[in-house]
């Protein structure tokens, strides 16, 4: 009996990491005729033997109908999930019938169409991160997934568009040129570690992705009134604190949520690799998609399920609170989601991770986000509202608030009240645009709308307070102010005693545990950077003891 035998390289996902896989593809002269598939292939799998089979038939590449042909995946004991298999099969049954030698320090991976082209494959990223960390020499990919890929330096990516193209590629009939990214910063190559010289990759412009900040940002000046609100959101931007707004229905609790995209900060490189990484497992970067650059906002509806909001899966995907990572996770109509997702929160909001056990492993997703909750004051929205009647009951208005435990509230630092559009100082009269003043040309909101701040004016503070902070917390791989833990905070937040009698004062006064009393000084933080002041002064501990979260019994 004669056995011919070769070993591809490949990889699959696995949470936010990729595991090597060797696609061993054996062909036997003798025995029955067949095509199988082993190694815990899912459905998926076991299917590329049709797509493969129908695909070289397609191209006019000889297909062994007469031989026995055995695909091994190992390591045998991991579930094999996906489509990424197809092409590094096929490169194993062509080297096989032409007798070639596989390229021993290149990766595989793509889904095959029936007509032999390459179809987008998710996971790209983290298989190209993989790949570099493996001490491969290239990888082979989609070509809607090469500029992806091409994000990362020291690897040559070949785009394959059919699959013709690599049976060229492997005979030297014609070679796959390289795929050339774009302008590249070359600090990338400093944080992946680039080894090689003159392989320097350049960075395609990002992609929007639906979800990110940028796509649906509001400007500050488009905001009238609520200023108390505004503050609260710049602290949140500038040192990376959650946020609770409370308010009748239209005050504008969804206008602040998109304007608070337009002040945060860029991403860092080191995040946005982050946030590459976590939106490639979940399969969200787009065809001819790159690294991510924009903050994501994530705002789930409160129908979504368990595994939606935290991830799930036999081998588990990011869920929401994941893709928000180092971005924005908006809950909307917050006490209407259910209890068991509310309280989910607890432990990621602490640490800035969930792990999700399965029967093949433990999983570890970063959830490092701000939360940003909205919510009524009573079911139908009205209690306490100066000239709507509110229909609630107290015992309906009693269960609506109890839905916000005490421990999701301490895990808040900001806390905002919006009135009603035409209470206080912001009345019809004195905002709209179209009423005129009498014995006058000009308009009454004329002056109110040229002293409203930007959103542009706001983040240059938010911006600059965040340098602050990237320098200071530059040896502990921390971003911000709101991810110090205690003995950090007590570092770089030394009080002077008479700050110090204040706060101490202020909680007893207040009744604040001892993690909100920690909080109040991480905000006061926030307020001394914005202000420019190295020190933490009275004036900044009670600013942050406004923005307090209060009880809402």
């Amino acid at each position: 009996m004669h056995i011919m035998l070769v070993k591809i390289n490949s990889a699959t996902p696995y949470g936010l990491e990729a595991q090597a896989i060797s696609v061993e593809v054996n062909i036997a002269s003798r025995g029955l005729p067949g095509f199988d598939i082993i190694g815990l292939p899912s459905k998926t799998v076991d299917e590329s033997k049709h797509r493969i089979k129908t695909a070289l038939i397609n191209l006019k590449i000889d297909f062994p109908y007469n031989k026995k042909i055995t695909v091994n995946l190992a390591p045998a004991d991991i579930p094999k999930i996906g489509s990424f298999y197809d092409l590094p099969i096929a490169v194993g049954i062509i080297c096989l019938l032409k007798a070639i030698n596989p390229p021993s320090k290149s990766l595989f991976f793509g889904e095959l169409s029936l007509d032999g082209d390459l179809r987008h494959t998710k996971g790209a990223f983290l298989l190209g991160l993989f790949a570099k960390e493996g001490f491969y020499d290239s990888v082979y990919v989609p070509m809607s997934n090469a500029r992806e890929v091409s994000s990362i330096p020291g690897i040559k990516v070949f785009p394959v568009e059919n699959f013709f193209q690599v049976y060229e590629h492997l005979l030297n009939i014609r070679k796959i040129k390289p795929f050339l990214g774009e302008s590249f910063q070359a600090e990338l190559s400093t944080e992946l570690n680039s080894g090689r010289k003159g392989d320097s990759v350049k960075l395609a412009e990002p992609k929007h992705l639906l979800g990110d900040c940028n796509s649906s940002a509001v400007d500050f000046s488009d905001i009238i009134g609520q200023e108390s609100a505004k503050r609260s959101l710049e602290l949140a931007a500038a040192g990376g604190h959650n946020f609770i707004m409370m308010g009748p229905p239209g005050v504008g609790k969804t206008l602040l949520s998109q304007a608070f995209c337009s002040i945060l900060p860029p991403l860092s490189l080191k995040e946005s690799l982050e946030v590459t990484k976590i939106f490639s497992a979940g399969g969200y970067i787009p065809p001819n998609g790159s690294l991510i650059r924009e903050r994501p906002f994530r705002a789930p509806h409160h129908s979504i399920s368990y595994a939606g909001m935290v991830g799930g899966g036999t081998i588990p995907r990011p869920g929401e609170i994941s893709l928000a990572h180092r971005g924005v996770l908006f809950m909307d109509e917050f006490p209407e989601f259910p209890s068991n997702i509310i309280e989910m929160l607890r432990q990621p909001l602490e640490s800035g991770y969930i792990t999700i056990s399965r029967g093949v492993g433990s999983f570890k997703f970063p959830c490092r986000f701000i939360l940003l909750l909205a919510l009524n004051p009573c079911p139908c929205g009205y209690f306490g509202h100066s000239k709507k009647e509110c229909i609630c009951s107290p015992g309906q208005i009693r269960r609506y608030r109890k839905k916000v435990s005490g421990p999701i509230l301490d895990r808040v630092d900001l806390f905002t009240t919006l009135s009603s559009f035409g209470e206080g100082d912001y009345s019809f009269e004195k905002v709209n645009p179209f009423v005129e003043k009498k014995n006058t040309s000009s308009f009454a909101c004329a002056e109110t709308l040229t002293k409203r701040e930007t959103s542009g004016e706001v983040s240059k503070r938010v911006i600059k307070a965040r340098k602050i902070q990237e320098k200071r917390f530059e040896k502990f791989g921390i971003f911000c102010n709101s991810e110090m833990n205690n003995s950090q905070t007590l570092e770089f937040c030394n009080l002077d005693s008479a700050e110090k009698t204040f706060l101490d004062k202020a909680a007893s006064c207040y009744g604040l545990s001892a993690r909100a009393y920690f909080k109040t000084i991480k905000i006061s933080r926030t307020i001394a950077d914005l202000a420019g002041e190295d020190r933490i002064l009275k004036e900044h501990l009670a600013e942050a003891l406004q923005h307090r979260v209060r009880d809402f019994d």
